[in-house]
């Protein structure tokens, strides 16, 4: 009798607004991955999950205070948890923020421990991540699923303050390369994936997502959460001429979709 080999553990690590609840949809396409959403929400948010996001049966938040574990044995406590609800799938994981693993310091620890593996998702775009932030923020919608409309609050052209941009864009990138330095200073087995690379080369791009979680390729991809925005910057943007002329002066001036 053969042995089923272990599953592979993985975190999808980001940041706001990179595309990764797609990403985690496309995940969960695939008989053998169970990818859930972000375990490490806080009570109040994780209540607020988008609808068809795989959540885990239990939050850490809601774990910590159930559990009379003490720090840092809570986290390894519910890292076994989270691994015991793969369901027979050959890997796990979920998405990490940035900003959670601040929170919870000791994860990073518990998770080199362990050999996850890290799948990095950066939009390369920062202008995209502060543009989508705000027309969340002003609209309230975060994500479209289906086949639903985009609604006439989300087509609205986004006004930007040329003033504050450039130190929000040098912000997102800062954040980015940061994250990578930490990672690679765990030693963390690191795989870079790209929004863009996954709207122009879905295929290719999750193919090797497949190897590097070791999970059999040649699967079709597909996901229920679509894009909220669509179009160019000059449509997006209302006040286009102002942003484009502030970011003349700096090095995101490529970023601009015309």
């Amino acid at each position: 009798m053969s042995l089923r080999s272990p599953i592979s553990k993985f975190a999808v690590v980001t940041t706001q607004r990179t595309g990764s609840s797609w990403l985690i949809d496309l995940l969960n396409s695939h008989p053998e991955i169970r990818s859930f959403s972000e375990v490490f929400l806080d009570q109040r948010r994780a209540q607020a999950t988008p609808k068809g996001a795989l959540t885990p049966p239990q939050w850490y938040a809601g774990f910590r205070t159930e559990t009379h574990s003490r720090w840092p044995w809570t986290m390894s406590k519910y890292l076994d948890l989270l691994e015991s609800w793969s369901e027979g799938a050959s890997s796990v994981g979920f998405k990490l923020m940035y900003n959670q693993w601040l929170v919870h310091p000791e994860l990073l620890i518990e998770m080199a421990r362990r050999r996850y593996r890290i799948l990095h998702l950066r939009r390369r775009n920062s202008l995209d991540i502060v543009l989508s932030l705000k027309r969340m923020k002003e609209t309230g919608v975060a994500h479209r699923l289906g086949d639903s409309p985009r609604s006439e609050r989300v087509r609205q052209p986004i006004h930007l303050d040329p003033r504050t941009l450039p130190a929000l864009l040098a912000r997102q990138s800062r954040q980015a390369r940061a994250a990578h330095l930490i990672l690679r200073l765990c030693r963390f087995p690191v795989l870079e994936v790209s929004y863009e690379s996954l709207c122009t080369s879905l295929a290719e791009s999750m193919g090797k997502i497949s190897r590097f979680l070791s999970v059999p390729e040649g699967h079709t991809w597909h996901s229920d959460v679509k894009k909220l925005s669509v179009g160019s910057h000059r449509d997006q943007i209302a006040n286009f001429d102002k942003v484009a002329a502030a970011l003349s002066r700096t090095r995101f001036k490529g970023q601009l979709r015309v």
